[in-house]
């Protein structure tokens, strides 16, 4: 299987990112200790990840080679424990008609109890050979004056992949993470994630798995996190796959005397992509994450793609 083949294949692609998102959900999630009544950020997909889900999977394959990938949709977060719904929409778009580069654009905007703030970002897909590609992105969201923050303030993104030579459909991965959330009340903030991990294409399947090594900031507070997941099916028809996620969530509550705080979370997704037309179709998800003594989330997304 070649590089190119690898890059065509757009759930594949959906599954890496929906791994690493997992992997660095709950470290998103703690930073945000300035937010709306003190809740701390339920961490969506444009928030925890290269790009969000469905906005990894936009190069078609060789022979169907679509050069503009559009997607739309929304997103539903409910928390228990008083911590309230967050709800909001995306939308990107993704150019694939150049040779080595992938170029995409995204914009999404969250809401909760009243308050809503959007985040910008854009990358590309580099296709440097045959044994290798690698995505690189940036997002950012302006300073409210209200120091309320939905959003990293900045965020931006690394990853490789790495064809093994003589092991057919063994691709390794690794990716560098790094965001920044400003506060003139409480201090700056931010983390680190690197990630690594590995995809075994076989046939119509794609298995994924990876361990995340995280740094919260301030106080530099070290966690580790794991994450494996699966993908089945057929570009043009469908695509379905889940996975599991747990890990230990740690970082410095600030306040007058700081002090570190340390989570276990588990979580699980499940996403359908299904084609409606020959270039277009939808996508839904469903997300659970138990971050343990603090709250449950459940989360529903759904969007419509077109490749034309």
């Amino acid at each position: 299987m070649t590089i190119q083949a690898i890059l065509g294949n757009q759930a594949a692609l959906r599954l890496l990112t929906a791994l690493v998102a997992a992997a660095g959900l709950s470290l998103c999630l703690a930073q945000n200790t300035s937010g709306v009544s003190g809740n701390p950020e339920p961490a969506t997909a444009d928030t925890a990840t290269i790009t969000s889900p469905g906005k990894a999977e936009i190069q078609p394959a060789a022979n169907e080679q679509k050069n503009v990938h559009l997607e739309v949709g929304g997103f539903f977060n409910g928390l228990t424990n008083n911590y309230g719904s967050w709800q909001g929409g995306s939308a990107s778009l993704t150019y694939g008609g150049l040779k080595h580069f992938t170029p995409f654009g995204s914009v999404s905007v969250q809401n909760h109890e009243g308050v809503s703030q959007g985040i910008y970002g854009g990358g590309t897909y580099i296709n440097v050979n045959r044994w290798f590609y690698s995505i690189v992105g940036v997002s950012g969201t302006p300073q409210r004056a209200n120091n309320i923050a939905l959003y990293p303030n900045l965020r931006w993104d690394v990853a490789g992949m790495f064809k093994v030579p003589k092991v057919n459909g063994l691709v390794l991965s690794t990716a560098l993470t790094e965001f920044y959330s400003r506060n003139k009340v409480l201090g700056d903030g931010g983390g680190q994630m690197i990630t690594v991990g590995a995809m075994y294409y076989y046939k119509k399947a794609v298995f994924s798995g990876g361990i995340s090594f995280n740094t919260a900031r301030p106080g530099d507070i070290p966690s580790k996190s794991g994450q494996a997941g699966f993908m089945y099916g057929e570009r043009g028809k469908y695509y379905l796959g889940g996975g599991i996620s747990g890990g230990r969530v740690a970082y410095q509550l600030i306040s007058t005397t700081p002090f570190d705080v340390r989570f276990n979370s588990v979580g699980t997704f499940f996403f359908v992509q299904r084609w409606i037309g020959r270039n277009w179709g939808v996508i839904t998800r469903y997300d659970y994450q138990n971050l343990m003594e603090a709250y449950q989330r459940n989360a529903i997304t759904g969007s419509v793609f077109f490749d034309f």
